[in-house]
This record gives structure tokens, sequence and C-alpha cells, in this order.
């Protein structure tokens, strides 16, 4: 059975990449979360997002695992 609740956040995941003249390395990553909140702080659906690619389909797939708390021990 698909789970119809809304999403009430969007995550955004930053990588930094370093290059110099022989490399290229991750130098830092972070996952930004937003939550759509209403003007008392009241969490409120967000628009539903339809991924384009496969990869932006696994990203959306890892993302969702976490919201419902599944993918706490995945890497």
């Amino acid at each position: 059975m698909q789970d119809l609740t809304p999403m009430t956040c969007v995550e955004a995941n930053i990588r930094r990449i370093s290059r110099d003249r022989t490399s290229v390395a991750l130098s830092n990553s972070c996952l930004f979360t937003f939550v759509n909140v209403d003007k008392n702080l009241v969490p409120q659906p967000v628009p539903t997002i339809y991924p384009t690619t496969y990869s932006e389909d696994a990203l959306y797939l890892q993302a969702y695992r976490r919201s419902k708390g599944a993918g706490r021990h995945q890497h």
C-alpha cells in the first residue's frame, strides 16, 4: 500500500569537490533539510517532486527511506 502522507520537507545534498592540477577529491559534503512551515511554524506540504532520471530516482528513494526511518543502517 502506498503512503500518501504529504511530505513537509525538502533535502539538498551538497558536495564540494577540490581540484588541482593532478587530482580531484571530495573535500566536503553535507545534507540540508528544509521544512515548509506556515506563519505559525506548523509544517505544511510541499509540492510533489517527480524524478526524471535514474540518478534523481535513486536520491529520491534514499530520502524517502530516511524520512521513514528505514535507511538508518544503509550507506
